[in-house]
């Protein structure tokens, strides 16, 4: 029965009969080939006894000797040990993503169709002004982007599948981490699209200046990152842990709490960097016996500026008063993408456009995203600007960034423009002017 699932799972998807349009074929195969590997291993492991149907006079399943006897008796089961096959290990999509789309009359089928597109063990099931999704991929960052082109999205979850199986391996140190490091980033798969390691550094973090085993400072500073880039200049700066999380991918406060926790510091400056996150932070103070303090950073530009900030050996309320009045001092701009029509403030736009965005307000739109760029730029400049910083997203890569920033310095003389790798999903430029 095992051989015969495994080699039905090998047939290619048009041999399932109509299978693959619900997803079973991926997520319910490789779950009914587990089960089926799991009796076969129990049955070698007590030496490939077969039960036999009770003779006349014997005792019924459940008499001595039996798991089910020794169960009903108090003794301890028969201790089964088995490994889970290498195929498991080799999971093409690593992350399982369900949600749910707020929004009534969902087109199930194109919706279906895109998800088929970025991974498989696409599930699609309409309901009463929902619609729930679920999907492995390796691309989780491109799934909520194109669920988000049909409405809200509501319970979002996404789970590194290749960490749940190494955490089934027995006597295997550090197994999650060297699962996490094996799966693609968040949206690297050939479908693009998103950060490099937004769900897989979720949480994670260093403690109070980084180094293991060192003495935890009194103070410290925990912010929360959209991008792997991002993430490394925030602790270049001497924050002690980064909690990944931005724009559609919030962490929890338990996540905020945990990261506090883990600098080992009696009090904790945190920096939440988005304004959807703020709320999140401050329902962390409830959940960790470390004193939070709450700088309200609605933009990475805010948060680099306020961690620039930060004297350790200052008190707490101090840190606070100085990180508030560095974010003040920063404007922020950032340029991405419409996810459908629409128009602002008399700014009109398609689905696809390039859009820029100025202190939260969209100043520009079109199809050339230097040129979107640089109307971001003009919006936030004023007459002391001195420095303008792009941090470019995953979608972008370095020559192109290099040369928007030449475009910049062309269209700007006399400011600097500096440029640095962020990361981040869903942005291809987060812009700071100081």
């Amino acid at each position: 029965a095992r051989g015969g699932a495994g080699g039905a799972r090998a047939r290619p998807p048009y041999m399932w009969g109509g299978g693959e349009r619900g997803g079973w074929g991926g997520g319910g195969g490789r779950g009914l080939v587990l089960v089926l590997e799991g009796f076969l291993e129990a049955q070698r492991s007590t030496g490939g006894a077969v039960a036999a149907a009770p003779e006349a006079g014997a005792s019924a399943p459940g008499a001595a000797g039996t798991p089910r006897a020794a169960a009903a008796s108090g003794a301890p089961a028969t201790q089964v040990a088995f490994e889970l096959t290498g195929d498991l290990a080799d999971i093409r999509f690593p992350y399982d993503v369900e949600l749910f789309i707020l929004a009534p009359g969902v087109p199930v089928e194109a919706l279906r169709e895109g998800l088929g597109r970025l991974g498989d063990s696409v599930i699609v099931v309409p309901g009463d002004g929902e619609t729930k999704v679920h999907v492995h991929t390796d691309a989780p960052a491109a799934v909520l982007d194109l669920c988000l082109g049909y409405g809200p999205v509501h319970e979002v979850q996404i789970l590194n599948m290749r960490a749940q199986y190494a955490a089934l391996q027995p006597g295997a140190p550090g197994g999650r981490a060297e699962a996490l490091e094996a799966s693609p980033g968040v949206g690297s798969g050939p479908h693009g699209g998103a950060a490099d390691e937004a769900v897989a550094q979720r949480g994670a973090g260093t403690g109070a200046g980084g180094a293991a085993g060192a003495e935890p400072a009194p103070l410290a500073v925990v912010a929360v990152v959209p991008g792997q880039g991002l993430a490394d200049i925030f602790r270049s700066l001497g924050c002690g842990a980064v909690v990944a999380g931005g724009q559609t991918m919030n962490p929890s406060a338990e996540e905020v709490a945990s990261a506090a926790d883990g600098t080992g510091a009696a009090e904790v400056i945190v920096l939440p960097n988005n304004s959807n996150v703020v709320l999140a932070c401050r329902q962390a103070a409830q959940l960790t016996s470390v004193r939070l303090h709450i700088v309200p950073t609605r933009t990475v530009p805010q948060g680099i500026a306020a961690v620039l900030a930060f004297q350790p050996d200052k008190p707490a309320a101090d840190n606070v008063r100085r990180m508030e009045e560095a974010m003040a001092a920063v404007r922020s701009g950032s340029v991405t993408y419409a996810v459908r029509d629409g128009s602002f403030d008399g700014v009109p736009f398609r689905q696809g456009d390039v859009l820029g965005l100025a202190e939260d307000e969209i100043v520009a739109a079109g199809q050339d995203r230097a040129q979107v760029l640089v109307d971001v730029v003009g919006a936030l400049l004023y007459q002391e600007a001195e420095i303008v910083t792009l941090y470019y997203g995953a979608d972008v890569d370095e020559e192109r960034a290099a040369a928007d920033a030449a475009r910049l310095e062309a269209a700007f003389p006399g400011v600097d423009v500096e440029v640095h790798p962020g990361g981040q999903a869903h942005y291809f430029y987060i812009v700071s002017v100081e």
